[in-house]
């Protein structure tokens, strides 16, 4: 996959921005057909517009693609395309962050575009804008209506005749009618020549005159070397005449001289045509001669001021003076640069000796962020500079700025002694760090410093180790299931739910508030297990303003649910998101002695109309998902997730992590704890709780192998009993 995707990245290496850019250059030049074919892809890898769009890193870019198309299609006259892309600039809203030049030329061409050219409705010269008074001229030539075109112009003339501009349009209005027109003329020539070798052809192919229709195939790829149609029934004509002459037994030289004839015929074909494309050709180009200088004129009209680079500069300066009188001169330069149009390259100079400081190939970007020329040292206080910057359109323009060093030192914080001292406090600050780590470390050591638990269940959040991803596990599953967490004695259940009631609340949950509430069913009676549910819930409920009236004692299911129903709704009241009581029921193998008919009251809790508001995560060696037949009451009802021994890595952590830095273990005592204790997190404390008492006892802060075999010895006994029975 990787590979495939470095194929890809390679193929298509040109970025939107590089062919926008090279796109740009090339309608600058007026190449408007490769403006067309760069653009387009251009739009293909990027189609919306934006005055900022991104390029790489933090740079950026004014996107504006469809103005561009819109004005390309429109002199090579192609209306269709022209309105099209307008539209897609006005969708864009590229008008908002296009340059005045640009604008003031997309809204001649819109009203040319879509404006009409009746003679009679054209209003007088003097009542049209400047900007717009070569619209209707520009809007009939688009759609080739000369009349309206030339009637236009005339009126100009009749208005203004001693204007030489208009002359000079009037000449190339003539020039490039006629030559569109010649071009319509040997187009349609060449149209009709092509058409009839066809249709010649195909008719040669349906009398089954195979060489005749070949040679008129071969007439039509001369007049159109692409044309589909012919390719194929060239070659296959071939290969026809070929099979058929050598059935016939026709020997090879025969088949030979028929094809030298047949080239000779194809090569005079493409003579005979050669006069006819090249005249095509040629009205074409005197057409767009004349259509370029009709541009030139009219767009010079429009007397918009050449656009300039404007810089901004942001320099200090200090001059160092030494103890022995002389200076040195320095300056921190940066600037930025923006212009209108694509940048070639930026130069910076230093004024007083032309000496160039830095150069920077910008390849027609429109923004520029220089970087900071830090401690740049010049011979002298003159710290005169200037910049020379070049446009995409050959244009170079010289911005300069004039500044003469200060007198005086270098600021305090340049001063050696300063960065001395800085560097001094530093140090000692580290050192301190070092120290006072050390000293912590020592003041631990002397108070006997032990944080292993054993018997208790874990409620420090820095000993909670080994069980983090099952955590996740379980937070991801409340949204609606119901866990059963299940394992052997002492391997950390308990903890487990005391961790998830402090992990609970903390949640940011976008769609469910948690609360949740923790119960131990150890020495619970039946008769007593309802009432003692609503009461830790009450608790629970009781900081957050949510309270009831005394419950009745004993509870039976029906008021349980009745109050949980209350307790809800005043949650939901409370929370824009929903309320989801959580009900961590640890001990839950009492439940095994209760009677079948109570673990159906209580499973029927989760299946009432509120069951989106409440989920139980169930902690115990095992609880009967199975009694009398597969209906009974847990029977598929949880999700159950076993608590396993601790692997090697997290055995590890909470042998090693809580006396880090106090204590250490050499690898075979880790070893051998682990081979001791098989992973169980309960065992593993209570081994290592014996083993710290032991090496204070001996003055030591390393724990041996032999540590742990002499610890074990003295509590194997108590050691195994705490499996059997706790």
């Amino acid at each position: 996959m990787t590979v495939l995707l470095l194929i890809l990245l390679l193929a298509q290496r040109d970025t939107f921005y590089e062919l926008y850019n090279e796109g740009e250059k090339a309608f600058q030049s007026e190449a408007y057909e490769q403006a067309v074919v760069d653009l387009e892809k251009a739009v293909a890898i990027r189609a919306e517009s934006s005055p900022s769009a991104r390029m790489y890193s933090m740079r950026t870019m004014k996107y504006h693609p469809y103005a561009y198309l819109a004005e390309a299609n429109f002199w090579l006259g192609r209306p269709e395309r022209t309105r099209y892309y307008l539209e897609l600039s006005d969708k864009y809203k590229e008008a908002s962050f296009l340059d005045d030049r640009t604008a003031n030329r997309l809204a001649v061409i819109r009203k040319a575009t879509l404006g009409t050219f009746d003679p009679a409705d054209l209003p007088p010269s003097e009542t049209v804008d400047p900007v717009e008074e070569f619209t209707p001229l520009l809007g009939a030539m688009l759609n080739e209506n000369f009349s309206a075109a030339s009637a236009y112009l005339e009126r100009m003339i009749a208005e203004s005749p001693d204007d030489q501009r208009l002359a000079d349009l009037q000449k190339n209005l003539d020039d490039f009618i006629d030559a569109r027109r010649q071009e319509r003329l040997t187009l349609d020539a060449f149209n009709r020549k092509l058409t009839t070798s066809l249709d010649a052809a195909r008719r040669a192919l349906t009398d089954g005159d195979d060489q005749v229709a070949l040679s008129r195939y071969q007439q039509v790829l001369a007049l159109d070397p692409e044309n589909q149609e012919a390719k194929f029934q060239e070659e296959a004509l071939w290969q026809r005449i070929r099979d058929k002459w050598n059935e016939e037994g026709r020997n090879d030289d025969e088949i030979e001289k028929l094809e030298r004839q047949l080239e000779a015929q194809q090569a005079e074909f493409q003579e005979q045509n050669q006069a006819l494309m090249e005249e095509t050709r040629q009205s074409k180009r005197e057409a767009n001669l004349a259509q370029k200088e009709i541009r030139r004129l009219i767009l010079e009209s429009e007397k918009v001021p050449e656009p300039e680079p404007k810089l901004t500069w942001n320099i200090k300066s200090y001059a160092d003076r030494s103890i022995w009188g002389t200076s040195a001169y320095f300056r921190t330069i940066h600037f930025k640069l923006v212009h209108d149009v694509g940048m070639e390259w930026v130069k910076l100079y230093r004024k007083h000796d032309k000496g160039l400081i830095q150069e920077w190939q910008l390849d027609g970007k429109r923004n520029f962020s220089s970087p900071y020329l830090r401690r740049y040292q010049f011979a002298n206080p003159d710290g005169s500079i200037y910049a020379v910057v070049r446009d995409v359109a050959g244009r170079e323009t010289i911005v300069e700025n004039t500044y003469d060093f200060p007198a005086g030192r270098k600021p305090f914080f340049r001063e050696n002694w300063f960065q001395g001292t800085v560097m001094t406090l530093i140090c000692m600050l580290i050192a301190g760090f070092f120290f006072h780590k050390k000293w912590r470390i020592r003041k631990a050591f002397r108070q006997r410093f032990n944080p292993y638990i054993a018997g208790a269940p874990v409620l420090n959040e820095s000993m909670f180790y080994g069980r983090g991803m099952t955590l996740k596990q379980i937070l991801n599953t409340l949204h609606n299931n119901s866990l059963m967490i299940y394992g052997e004695r002492r391997i950390g259940k308990t903890s487990f739910l005391h961790r998830l009631n402090k992990e609970l609340p903390l949640l940011d949950d976008p769609e469910y508030h948690f609360i949740p509430v923790f119960v131990d069913l150890q020495g619970v009676k039946e008769v007593d297990f309802f009432h003692t549910l609503e009461q830790e819930i009450a608790l629970c409920l009781e900081p957050m303003g949510i309270s009831l009236e005394p419950a009745p004692d004993p509870l039976d299911s029906r008021q349980f649910i009745s109050r949980l129903r209350k307790y809800i709704r005043a949650l939901k009241e409370q929370s824009e998101k929903k309320p989801k009581l959580v009900l961590l029921l640890d001990e839950v193998d009492v439940m095994n002695g209760f009677s079948e008919h109570t673990n159906q009251q209580l499973r029927s809790v989760f299946m009432k109309g509120f069951a989106d508001h409440i989920v139980a995560v169930m902690a115990g060696i095992h609880i009967n998902t199975r009694w009398k037949s597969e209906g009974s009451p847990w029977y598929n009802f949880f999700e159950q997730i076993e608590l396993k021994p601790f692997r090697k890595n997290s055995a590890d952590e909470l042998i090693k992590n809580p006396v880090e830095g106090v204590y250490t273990y050499t690898n075979d005592a880790v070893d051998r704890i682990m081979e001791i204790t098989g992973g169980k997190p309960y065992l593993i404390q209570k081994m290592c709780l014996n083993l710290v008492s032991h090496i204070l006892a001996e003055n030591k802060r390393k724990v041996t192998r032999q540590d742990v075999e002499y610890v074990f010895k003295g509590i194997a006994k108590e050691f195994y009993g705490a499996v059997t029975d706790g």
